[in-house]
């Protein structure tokens, strides 16, 4: 937050779209493209588990995200100051992962 503040400082609605549209199409994408390969490497699927699992749910996630973040991040860059971005962040983080975990694990079988 704080190098995107020092590059565009400010809450104008142009700022705020700037740094939006960073985080929405720079950051979200490359930070989801990690997340379902690492879990299912860590479930034990292996490679092609992996690449497999991000195929079927990559886009699914995306759409989640954007249905969430940009409106987090509107509040995020707009109102909340500086030094509370973290936390304010990580408490819309908590719900977030919520939504990533029950992508994840949907439509799989229970091991019996």
């Amino acid at each position: 937050f704080n190098v995107m503040e020092h590059i565009w400082p400010g809450s104008a609605v142009g700022t705020v779209a700037r740094k939006l549209l960073v985080d929405q199409l720079i950051f979200a994408p490359l930070l989801h493209s990690f997340f379902l390969p690492f879990m299912a490497l860590t479930e034990g699927l292996g490679w092609e588990g992996a690449l497999e699992r991000t195929k079927n749910k990559y886009v699914t996630v995306m759409q989640a995200n954007y249905c969430f973040w940009p409106f987090v991040h509107c509040v995020t860059f707009s109102v909340i100051p500086l030094r509370h971005r973290v936390a304010w962040v990580n408490v819309a983080a908590v719900f977030w992962m919520s939504v990533l975990s029950w992508i994840n694990q949907s439509g799989r079988q229970p091991k019996d």
